[in-house]
């Protein structure tokens, strides 16, 4: 959860200071862990699956932020191809917007 909030932050804050990072990255990980605290005791039986449900919400927001940034583009990763040892080394091509 904190990792999305340092992505959302290098976007739309271009060179934040190493202050604003953490600052960031310790909010949002202390909503979250208030939010969870609050789920674990409201919804006892869906715990799980809510906290899991915000974890992968959380990993496509940071998709998709990471998808139109900036940085990524202009370091040249806009049309790079990843091979994929598992895959019997077939690439991985990923293009931003």
């Amino acid at each position: 959860m904190a990792g999305v909030a340092i992505v959302a932050l290098n976007i739309w804050g271009m060179e934040p200071s190493r202050a604003a990072v953490q600052v960031a990255a310790f909010g949002a990980a202390a909503v979250f862990a208030f939010l969870f605290r609050w789920v674990g005791k409201t919804m006892t039986v869906e715990q799980e699956a809510a906290i899991g449900s915000c974890f992968i919400v959380a990993a496509s927001v940071t998709l998709l932020l990471l998808a139109n940034s900036p940085h990524l583009l202009k370091a040249g990763f806009a049309e790079r191809r990843t091979p994929i040892p598992w895959l019997n080394q077939r690439c991985l091509s990923i293009r931003f917007a």
